[in-house]
């Protein structure tokens, strides 16, 4: 086995999402999880294995090339990086870039090189790996951090190389260097680890020294460092240190089989939050891993040591579950890594943390955003996908910002996806990565809103529960709701209800429409602005067939086949050829025979005479009539799709429909995979998406979700806040790390 010390490997990593494509493997290739490994590494969002015969492969973010397959497209399981299927000793990833030693000595990096950071004496983003000028031979371990690379040499002489603004390359000045330099007094030196700006070394004496940045504070006006440009011996630690570990801005070193901190504290990192802003020189004893302990690894905000019985514990910031515990909360003292206890390496970066087991497997935690989990589960899904538990009975759905909710044959309403507000409904304000049962029985209408759902029945009380600031829940109260809530004067009789952003509204059996909630739009139709807790009726409004919200804006198909429509209009979304705000409906003059009405964030769309037409805000196409700017103040016939449709959904800055024969065809903006096409270009007229079976549709912010025949339920698009109802997007616990040879040797192909 190829088993290499991994004590300088410690990235620093910024949190952020990348809206980059995907590149998933064909649904016909096999997977399985990933073993023979010898070595891991993991940099901000991006992971790499070197396996027992020398081989790399990485996955996650790619957006600067750091998987070095000559690709700029994440990947969510593990790929080939070009020209090293063999021949390498060791491995380490940076912020976003990559480093191999090879088993010559030489040294080869890949990804962002803005700062120098590759070592090829250029600046230019490399998407394979390029050799570093003058290592080809003699290096021992090479070290990857934040904008710059170190690397040691069998001799114990260190080599910087990369960004130096705050001397973290240890040369006495803070010039960029494209290519390696020595660092002063870098001779007979043990082991070197690399932080985003911070670089540390054990002596050959068993102390430790640092240099780049040792301090930060902040206020209001920003951040000021703190920092040295050549190493400077940590008080405290001259003897008996055999690990280290440099983070974002702080650093760890295990002396003694104990674990010691210093640096910044501002997640905890050094296992006390009472003390945010500690002296940079104090060195903190960390709970739960003051014995037994064989290496330590520093991300963003958090670090996790390895014991010598095979366990692993995590302390500091846990916001992607990237502890490792199950949980989202932040551990102090250490908490345990739930599941394996024969960890043989346990790497931390920014949003993930992975462990390499005895038998050679590998397991991740943590986010998942960019695919560095590798476990084929991206964050957002660009053709649709069966939600499981919902494969029939379904009669109702409604999608909102960042959940989705359905209701049954049996009149039960089941909700998942984002729920910090309560507006899943099932008494928490954890979000649910799978749909959760809200009602029983007696519903048969669902509106999800941004943060708030409301259901009805004909013969039940109309209840919502969610987010309540503006009065959007309907019962005389302002205060968010974790289940559902009665809506006042609504005990029964209510055949259709729909949520926008802070408004709802209802058809009641008595053919008219009632709003409340937020108004400062004229959105509930009663001539004004002053906002209702309680349900108000919608003026000059007798004959309503149906009711929709949209955004600031709502929208009514009347009963005699024609649109009425009121509330905000500064898109031209109430389409009567003006942009002046609509205190009171406003009936369009608009052909009759209209069938659907739907209103979206700032756009609106119909079906008339079994075409489909839309107005409104178009920036992204939503409109569908070939362009992509500007707005249409009046109904404007959707591109392509002639007489045949039958229902209609206006989402934030997408619009689908589905035909005669049960067809799905979506429009406009795709940055998230929201019209389900298998890509994420924007449209400006409709693309086909399923060739038959649907009956609904339903768009939201980010993803969309249909209806079949059979009552089954799939989505597409963002998954963000687990709004597909498919499963996780985070992984709080360790989970394997997915492979497939054929995929690596046949090359990559799109998942269609």
């Amino acid at each position: 086995m190829r088993k290499i010390s991994t004590s300088s490997h410690f990235p620093r990593l910024f949190l952020a999402i990348a809206f980059l494509a995907i590149s998933l493997p064909a649904e016909s290739q096999s997977l399985s999880p990933m073993t023979d490994v010898a070595e891991l590494a993991v940099g901000h969002a991006h992971a790499c294995a070197l396996s027992n015969s020398g081989g790399v492969k990485c996955w996650g973010l790619n957006n600067l090339g750091q998987l070095g397959n000559g690709t700029t497209t994440n990947s969510y399981i593990p790929v080939q990086v070009v020209g090293l299927q063999s021949g390498v000793a060791s491995i380490s990833a940076g912020y976003r870039h990559t480093c191999a030693v090879t088993d010559a000595g030489g040294v080869k990096c890949w990804g962002k090189n803005l700062l120098g950071q590759l070592g090829d004496g250029t600046t230019t983003m490399r998407t394979t790996p390029v050799d570093v000028s003058g290592l080809s031979s003699g290096v021992a371990t090479v070290s990857a951090g934040g904008d710059h690379t170190c690397a040691l040499d069998i001799d114990g002489e260190l080599r910087c190389w990369g960004f130096n603004g705050d001397g973290e390359l240890g040369i006495g000045n803070r010039d960029r260097q494209t290519t390696p330099v020595p660092v002063i007094g870098g001779q007979n030196i043990a082991a070197v680890a690399t932080g985003y700006s911070t670089t540390c070394a054990i002596t050959g004496s068993g102390g430790v020294s640092c240099w780049g940045v040792y301090d930060r504070v902040c206020n209001s006006f920003g951040c000021a460092f703190g920092s040295f440009s050549s190493p400077n011996p940590v008080s405290g630690l001259s003897s008996g240190v055999t690990a280290i570990a440099a983070g974002e801005f702080f650093q760890c070193a295990v002396v003694n089989g104990a674990v010691k901190c210093w640096g910044d504290n501002y997640d905890g990192q050094l296992g006390n939050p009472d003390e945010p802003d500690p002296d940079p020189f104090t060195l903190f004893d960390i709970d739960g891993v003051q014995s037994g302990v064989d290496n330590v690894s520093a991300g963003f905000g958090h670090a996790c040591a390895r014991l010598n019985d095979g366990s692993a514990r995590c302390w500091g910031d846990n916001t992607f579950g990237v502890l490792g515990d199950g949980t989202g909360e932040y551990g102090y003292p250490a908490v345990a890594v739930t599941g394996p206890e024969n960890l043989d390496e346990v790497i931390a970066g920014g949003t993930v943390t992975c462990g390499l087991t005895s038998d050679d497997d590998v397991l991740c935690w943590g986010g998942n955003g960019s695919g560095q989990l590798g476990d084929n589960d991206p964050w957002f899904r660009l053709t649709p996908t069966q939600v499981p538990g919902l494969q029939s009975g379904v009669v109702a759905l409604s999608v909102g910002d960042f959940h989705s909710c359905a209701v049954t044959s049996a009149g039960a309403v089941r909700c998942w996806g984002g729920n910090g507000s309560g507006q899943v409904g099932n008494g928490t304000t954890q979000g649910q990565r799978l749909p959760v049962t809200v009602l029983s029985s007696g519903m048969s209408s669902i509106g999800a809103g941004a943060r708030h759902t409301c259901a009805a029945g004909v013969n039940a009380p109309a209840q919502c529960w969610g987010s309540n600031t503006y009065g959007q829940l309907g019962n005389g109260e302002f205060t968010d709701r974790l289940s559902p809530s009665a809506v006042s004067t609504l005990e029964s009789g209510v055949s259709h209800i729909d949520a926008g952003s802070f408004h709802t509204c209802a058809r009641t059996t008595d053919n008219r429409a009632r709003c409340w909630g937020w108004n400062i739009d004229a959105q509930l139709g009663n001539g004004g602005f002053s906002g209702q807790s309680t349900p108000g009726l919608v003026a000059n409004l007798f004959n309503v067939g149906a009711v929709d919200v949209g955004g600031t804006h709502s929208c009514a198909r009347l009963t005699d086949g024609r649109i009425s429509c009121w509330g905000n209009n500064n898109d031209g979304q109430i389409g009567n050829g003006t942009d002046d705000t609509a205190f009171v409906p406003s009936t369009l003059p608009f052909p009759n025979g209209v069938t659907a009405v739907s209103a979206g964030t700032a756009h609106t769309c119909a079906v008339a005479g079994g075409a489909a037409l839309c107005w409104g805000d178009n920036d992204h196409g939503q409109v569908g009539n070939g362009l992509s700017f500007g707005f249409e103040d009046e109904p404007t016939q959707v591109s392509g799709l002639g007489s045949g449709v039958r229902e209609i959904s206006a989402g934030d800055r997408h619009s689908c429909a589905v035909t005669t024969n049960g067809s799905v065809r979506c429009w406009g903006d795709n940055s998230l995979g929201q019209l389900g096409d298998g890509s994420t270009t924007d449209h400006s007229t409709p693309e086909s998406i399923i060739p038959s079976g649907i009956t609904r549709i339903s768009a939201g912010l980010y993803h969309t979700c249909a209806l079949s025949d059979a009552g089954a339920v799939r989505c597409w698009g963002s998954n963000q806040s687990d709004q597909l109802g498919i499963g996780r997007r985070n992984n709080r616990v360790p989970g394997p790390v997915l492979d497939n040879p054929a995929f690596f040797s046949s090359g990559f192909e799109e998942n269609e």
